[in-house]
């Protein structure tokens, strides 16, 4: 900007293998170019600094930034520029001359400083004195050989430590800082005060970040805890109810039945027993009987202990015989090597499969339900199909009945879905209008179950 001459150094900011910005720094060269006019210039000299494409960077005069002069042509500047140095006499472009150069690379940038003195001014001391033409030539290449090194030093040492605190950023070391009592006091220090000042903004908003991704894991930890507990409270309900059930009424009704058989001998033995009463006490007998039938598949449903003392293949075949019917066929096929689970797993797949044989059996009007058990090495995969009716959206209506399909149904649906994430599983459902109904249930195995099932 201004017309000034500047030199820039960018580097990429990588974070878990994604490039997310970038880090930038430029400064003058003019600034340099005053330094080398301070320090180093003497009468005649030239101190030039040449980019990787021989164009003039830093010069005393105006002249040598023409873009005419061919300085890629000059053996030194070639020389500088594949990382050599010495000197060496070369013709110089601007006045045809023979010049003595001394010459050096700034290996970080790929750049070059050349230092030269006109040959004819060097060596007009050997014509008068072999000596001191010697001592003086010594002394000249000395001085040339320390100012290129100085500047190659002063010019690239900053900027390297600017170059590997922004590596060191962009590798995700967020505390790493320029070290400010090194810098000289010049733009490239200032620079790098910038520079720290971005990298500790740059610090702070990750560390906002990281908190708030560190809370939204909590959060998620506290959800998927309070899942489990859900589970579980709503399971120790269902048990407590069976044993409720099974040890109030289902005794009282058994005891009732007892009492009506005994009635009914009487009656049976007593002279001139009236036959309408026994009739009537058939009847009291068959519907108590009838009631206890279905408060032990109530207790069932509640709390199937089969799958605690035999496990989850065992309870499937139980649910798969009380749910075959006159109206619906049930069967399960079962692959793999069949192995315990741990119990919430069971739990979990014995539920689903129990929701989905009765949003077959009450709500899909099918007739035929297939349940799928298949043992993995790294998974226990669970598939229940049906051919009903399949499932709609709560908002569309029956077509024949003009009602919405049950709510019921599609909250079932949702009570799978969060059983099976309750034990890191996934539940699957396809359907449609019509086609039927799949769901697939997959609980991927824990580490130990995997060793188990591989011994096996």
């Amino acid at each position: 900007k201004a017309g000034r001459l500047t030199a820039a150094l960018a580097v990429p900011i990588v974070r878990q293998g994604r490039v997310s910005g970038a880090l930038g720094v430029e400064f003058a060269l003019d600034r340099l170019q005053r330094n080398i006019a301070d320090t180093v210039m003497r009468e005649h000299a030239v101190v030039l600094l040449l980019d990787n494409s021989g164009r003039v960077l830093v010069a005393p005069e105006a002249r040598y930034y023409a873009s005419d002069v061919p300085w890629m042509n000059v053996p030194i500047v070639q020389h500088a520029l594949r990382g050599e140095q010495g000197t060496d006499e070369y013709v110089n472009p601007i006045d045809q001359r023979t010049w003595l150069g001394a010459f050096a690379p700034v290996r970080r940038a790929g750049w070059a400083v050349l230092v030269s003195y006109p040959s004819d001014e060097v060596f007009a001391p050997v014509h008068s004195a072999t000596l001191m033409a010697g001592l003086s030539l010594g002394t000249v290449l000395l001085i040339a050989l320390g100012v290129a090194y100085w500047m190659a030093l002063r010019f690239t040492r900053p900027l390297q430590r600017v170059k590997d605190t922004a590596l060191a950023i962009a590798a995700g070391d967020y505390a790493e800082r320029v070290p400010q009592a090194q810098l000289p006091h010049d733009e490239v220090g200032q620079l790098a005060i910038a520079f720290n000042q971005m990298a500790e903004a740059l610090q702070q908003h990750m560390r906002r970040l990281m908190d708030a991704q560190a809370e939204i894991e909590q959060k998620a930890r506290d959800l998927q805890g309070l899942l489990d507990r859900s589970v579980r409270v709503q399971e120790d309900e269902r048990r407590r109810i069976a044993q409720d059930i099974h040890d109030g009424v289902t005794q009282m009704l058994v005891g009732s039945i007892y009492e009506m058989q005994a009635a009914k001998q009487a009656l049976g033995n007593g002279a001139g027993a009236n036959h309408a009463s026994v009739q009537k006490l058939n009847e009291a007998l068959a519907l108590a009987s009838d009631s206890v039938s279905e408060i032990r598949r109530v207790i069932f449903d509640l709390h199937p202990t089969i799958l605690d003392e035999l496990g989850l293949v065992a309870a499937l075949q139980r649910l798969v015989m009380r749910n075959d019917s006159d109206t619906l066929h049930c069967t399960l096929h079962v692959e793999g090597a069949p192995a315990r689970l741990p119990a919430a797993h069971e739990l979990a797949f014995y539920r689903i499969a129990q929701e989905a044989l009765n949003n077959a059996r009450r709500h899909a009007m099918a007739k035929n339900a297939r349940v799928q058990l298949r043992f993995q090495r790294d998974a226990t995969l669970l598939v229940v199909n049906d051919d009903g009716r399949g499932i709609e959206t709560p908002a569309r209506q029956d077509a024949s009945a003009g009602q919405a399909q049950p709510a019921a149904e599609h909250l079932g649906l949702k009570g799978m879905r969060e059983r099976a994430q309750s034990v890191g599983g996934q539940c699957e459902v396809v359907s449609g209008p019509g086609t039927g109904t799949r769901i697939s249930v997959t609980i991927p195995k824990s580490d130990e179950r995997r060793m188990i099932h591989d011994g096996n």
